[in-house]
């Protein structure tokens, strides 16, 4: 619904269903030297969601912004990587297991915005923001949800041409608080989860129409070879793991790529 030329208000309703994978239902994995193993859950029950969103939008010449919330909620959740049993020592390793959440909730927003910044040799630069938090909790204990991922704001540089688009953005990636984890489910006491600190990585990424139908595609990925950890890799590793670095994210890379459209 438009309330003015250069503002909309808008909503959104939706019900979801999802239903366990292959590797939830069967998969088995277990780390000898580590003492933990994941196990599969044959009796795993189907997600359903009912998923709320409003927001508003502008535009005008010198800036196009969206802002909206959310809130989502579930019946039977899936959650992965959940502590069910073991001590983490060898004859008692710790069992992880995916599991129903009969009852859970996430709420969150999320905020983009675009402007022009200026124009050269006939083309034209632009900035970009994304920022996106949510907070999950398991309604029937009001403890968190572990498989929440923190916040991540990106912010970007890009640069369109007739013949190249190049863009360089940061992704800051927040830290996991404490209080948005439920410590019981991943590891056991008195082994804390490991946190992920918050951390900052960059990318250059850029196209070049070569001829008519012909895109070079090249990237930098990482640019500043940042050591950091995504969160729902490290679910279930305690903060004195001797295996942290082994579940990093990669390090700078390089990737160039060719398309051709027939």
């Amino acid at each position: 619904m438009n309330l003015s030329p250069q503002l909309a208000v808008w909503a959104n309703y939706a019900t979801g269903f999802r239903a366990p994978n292959a590797g939830q239902l069967n998969a088995f994995f277990e780390n000898l030297l580590s003492f933990y193993k994941t196990v599969p859950n044959p009796g795993l029950k189907p997600e359903k969601s009912r998923n709320f969103e409003v927001g508003l939008r502008g535009r005008s010449p010198g800036l196009a912004w969206d802002a909206a919330i959310f809130s989502s909620r579930f019946n039977d959740l899936i959650e992965d990587s959940s502590q069910v049993g073991g001590a983490g020592v060898a004859g008692n390793p710790t069992i992880f297991q995916s599991i129903n959440v009969s009852r859970a909730k996430i709420n969150g927003f999320e905020f983009k915005a675009q402007a022009p910044v200026g124009r050269l040799s006939g083309g034209e630069f632009s900035a970009s923001l994304v920022y996106g938090r949510s907070v999950g909790t398991d309604s029937n204990t009001n403890k968190p949800l572990n498989s929440t991922d923190p916040s991540k704001l990106v912010v970007g540089l890009s640069y369109k041409h007739a013949l190249a688009d190049i863009r360089l953005s940061a992704t800051h990636h927040g830290q996991k608080a404490e209080s948005g984890v439920n410590g019981a489910l991943l590891v056991s006491a008195p082994s804390t989860q490991f946190l992920t600190p918050a951390t900052t990585t960059w990318d250059l990424t850029s196209q070049w129409h070569v001829a008519k139908g012909v895109r070079v595609n090249a990237a930098v990925v990482n640019l500043t070879n940042q050591k950091y950890w995504a969160w729902n890799t490290v679910r279930g590793l305690s903060s004195v793991s001797v295996g942290l670095d082994a579940y990093t994210q990669p390090g700078r890379s390089a990737n160039v790529g060719l398309t051709v459209d027939f």
